[in-house]
């Protein structure tokens, strides 16, 4: 897939997708607003964020996949993740096991950030399952944040690895911080919630997680993949399901084009028409290839 510049604003999202991400971002910063320090380092690890991981996708074809899908995928976990820590009381508790009152109202808005930071941050991994190449480079992540090598090489092209696992990339979200992450945000936090946030980034994929943040940070997830995929989210295995995960898959590979010369898709608005029947034919096709019959 051919990406842009690296720069979320800058991606073919269409105009309501990005009206939404700025009503998400401004949604965000609403929650954080209780405490001016927190919104001031909220909104530059935003810009740090964004810097990360660019125009980059969220998935392959399962959620999110279009340009931007995985900035605008962050977000919506951590507004879902905001909204529901403030219906929560981060208790902290004495040695001898009574509430600490003082400690759990003078931390509450340490632990609303590393709640913001977890669930903004849970998919970082994804970045180690892309490859980005351009101008004879290839992008590592650990190196430079995805917008730098986009500036330099112009125009980069990225394609999922075939070796990636599923899952997986929640084990090294945690290697990727250190590009959103600033010393401020640490002192800010306190270790303890530091601590707290590099074993969330490990564990917010797992159902079974003890810890109530990431457990936040998953249901965050999910509700956001659901409302991408909501006709999916009802029927993961219907027909209808996998004619539109693969229609996206076409689109991500470049096989299926789009708004284009001889295109088989045509996006306007909110509204979307495919030609047909080459477009089915096209997904048949390749459903056929999975021994999948639609």
């Amino acid at each position: 897939m051919s990406t842009g510049m690296g720069d979320p604003s800058k991606t073919g999202m269409s105009r309501g997708a990005m009206q939404s991400v700025e009503t998400m971002t401004e949604r965000i910063l609403y929650w954080l607003s209780l405490n001016t320090q927190v919104r001031a380092l909220a909104e530059r690890l935003l810009e740090r964020f964004a810097v990360t991981v660019g125009d980059l996708p969220a998935s392959a074809a399962h959620h999110h996949a279009e340009p931007g899908g995985l900035y605008r995928h962050s977000l919506e976990v951590a507004l879902k993740a905001l909204e529901e820590f403030e219906g929560n009381i981060a208790m902290e508790l004495r040695s001898d096991g009574s509430v600490d009152s003082f400690r759990s109202s003078h931390n509450r808005p340490r632990w609303q950030y590393a709640t913001f930071i977890a669930a903004l941050c849970h998919d970082l991994g994804k970045l180690f399952e892309l490859e980005v190449r351009g101008k004879g480079e290839t992008w590592c992540p650990l190196d430079e944040p995805y917008a730098e090598f986009g500036r330099r090489t112009k125009t980069p092209v990225a394609s999922w690895r075939p070796d990636r696992q599923h899952g997986a990339h929640a084990y090294v979200s945690g290697f990727l911080i250190h590009h959103v992450l600033s010393r401020q945000d640490i002192a800010f936090m306190g270790l303890p919630r530091v601590l707290h946030l590099g074993s969330c980034l490990a564990d917010a994929h797992s159902k079974e997680s003890a810890s109530a943040l990431s457990q936040m940070v998953s249901r965050g997830d999910q509700a956001s993949v659901e409302q991408a995929q909501p006709a999916i989210a009802v029927q993961p295995d219907s027909k209808v399901g996998r004619l539109l995960q693969t229609f996206q898959e076409l689109i991500a590979n470049g096989e299926m084009g789009v708004n284009g010369p001889g295109a088989q898709v045509y996006v306007e608005g909110d509204k979307a028409a495919v030609v047909v029947p080459i477009s089915i034919a096209m997904a048949r096709d390749r459903l056929a290839a999975k021994r999948i019959v639609l």
